[in-house]
């Protein structure tokens, strides 16, 4: 049962987005192994894998509905290295692809991590949803097309991610916000994750425009901190923000499909959140 801890716990997190539901999903999944476990199960993986995703998906769907009614614009919490440490390395799931499976289905979600991320052939997650093979490939048709709407770009390739961060900090550095600004595409979003535990934007942020004013209206409120640094997280570059030797926010970046603009800001600052780092 240990050996698939891994799988499972990465496969729950990455449907859920938190990761304290997917260690209570795993756990649910040892129970119920444990009531089976003396029956003649030929795929013990495909049993567990079954359970764990099911769950998973039930969850998320309730997860959903809180979050909804969530203080402000919700975004998934990043991993600690302590956290990540625990999930499958070979899974290509960034952060900013963690941000756009929040606009999925949870199934949605469920059949294009199985397919796409871990290699499930449509048969296989046929039998583990209980679908027909065609709603298995129409459900990933419709992930994909929801995905490629994001205008965002998923690739792991760190340098283009790397060079607007460290734009974004030097222009902090230099007191001038222009450059990076400049840098953002005409249809620029910016998310802020307060919760109700720091003082956030409760809508999301539209146009360079309107993040220029509140990126230049923040800059006198210590919003950027004393110090800053950069550290790779859930597979992508991102700037850490501490105050006094306290983190305070983490802020990522998601590109344009060309990788030369910025369409996505996404910024966590819900101390909830960072307690792990």
């Amino acid at each position: 049962m240990e050996e698939y801890r891994k799988l499972l716990l990465t496969v729950s997190y990455r449907i859920i987005g938190e990761m304290a539901d997917a260690e209570d999903v795993v756990q649910e999944t040892y129970i119920e192994w444990e009531k089976h476990k003396d029956e003649d199960i030929l795929n013990r993986k495909a049993f567990l894998t079954r359970i764990a995703v099911n769950k998973s998906i039930n969850l998320a769907k309730s997860a959903r509905k809180t979050r909804e009614e969530y203080y402000g614009p919700w975004i998934p919490e990043p991993l600690s290295e302590e956290l990540e440490a625990q999930l499958e390395r070979k899974e290509q799931v960034n952060y900013a692809m963690m941000v756009v499976f929040e606009s999925l289905e949870p199934k949605e979600r469920a059949v294009f991590l199985l397919k796409d991320v871990f290699g499930y052939s449509h048969q296989e997650i046929a039998d583990l949803l209980d679908i027909s093979v065609l709603n298995s490939r129409q459900v990933l048709t419709r992930a994909k097309r929801i995905i490629a709407n994001s205008e965002l770009q998923m690739e792991r390739e760190p340098g283009a991610n790397k060079s607007m961060i460290a734009l974004f900090v030097k222009s902090i550095d230099n007191g001038n916000i222009a450059p990076f600004i400049e840098m953002l595409t005409s249809e620029a979003t910016m998310q802020i994750d307060g919760g109700k535990r720091r003082q956030a934007p409760l809508r999301v942020i539209h146009t360079p425009l309107r993040i220029g004013a509140f990126l230049r209206g923040v800059t006198e409120h210590d919003f950027f901190g004393d110090s800053r640094e950069l550290r790779v997280i859930d597979e992508q570059i991102c700037m850490l923000i501490k105050k006094d030797g306290e983190l305070v926010r983490i802020i990522f970046l998601g590109l344009n499909i060309d990788g030369d603009k910025v369409q996505s800001v996404f910024v966590v600052t819900n101390p909830d959140k960072l307690k792990n780092f």
